[in-house]
């Protein structure tokens, strides 16, 4: 990277980054959570209660109590652990929408236009491809820049981190990203999987495919 507001991928495409308002994440953030409370899903642990000098208080169950529960408890606790990491599927699907869409500006290959004809000659469907300015610019980064998972980890964590610590100067965010990129690889993955089965997007499974050795579009001209 050449700073920190700006990101290089592994094939050389150079990102400007933009802010993300902390207030666009937390609202967002809550309106994934409100939707799946709404739902009527077990967000919040199982309770469990102890008899005081003052009469009954309810505790929250954890990893270690809820191994002495009753059994009707535990399967209370694997439903609510459940329901959150269904959750957290989400909203990683939806951080990954809020990226591409706010933060991340295309390289100039998008005014090119090439792209375009590019995925079409890949047998993607015209109507896939939105014509609203600021989702076709996210869908031309899923599409043909961020293809590569390791890319897409790296980013997420940079934009994050100057989000959280803007005053973090360039080495202290390359420092950073080499401690915690293994598993930020991985949840990653999981993200760009995700978000590729719920768009069904036909060309972002090319980057699925890549692992199989099958040919990914931003490989071809």
């Amino acid at each position: 990277m050449a700073d920190k507001r700006t990101f290089t991928t592994r094939d050389g495409r150079i990102l400007r980054l933009r802010p993300i308002s902390p207030l666009l994440v937390g609202s967002a953030r809550g309106k994934v959570e409100k939707e799946w409370r709404e739902r009527g899903e077990p967000l919040d642990p199982p309770t469990y209660s102890v008899q005081t000098v003052g009469g009954p208080e309810a505790y929250d169950y954890d990893a270690t109590s809820i191994e002495t529960a009753p059994d009707e408890d535990k399967a209370r606790w694997a439903l609510h652990l459940n329901a959150v990491e269904r959750m957290e599927r989400a909203w990683r699907i939806a951080w990954l929408e809020i990226v591409l869409v706010f933060g991340v500006e295309a390289d100039e290959d998008y005014e090119k236009g090439d792209w375009e004809k590019r995925l079409l000659r890949w047998g993607a469907n015209p109507d896939d491809i939105p014509k609203e300015a600021d989702e076709r610019r996210a869908f031309y980064l899923a599409t043909i820049v961020l293809t590569d998972p390791d890319d897409v980890a790296d980013l997420l964590f940079q934009l994050d981190l100057i989000r959280r610590q803007p005053g973090l100067e360039e080495e202290q965010v390359r420092i950073a990203l080499e401690s915690f990129r293994r598993p930020l690889r991985e949840r990653a993955r999981r993200a760009i999987d995700d978000a590729a089965r719920a768009a069904k997007q036909v060309v972002a499974r090319h980057a699925v495919d890549r692992d199989g050795g099958a040919p990914a579009v931003g490989d071809q001209d």
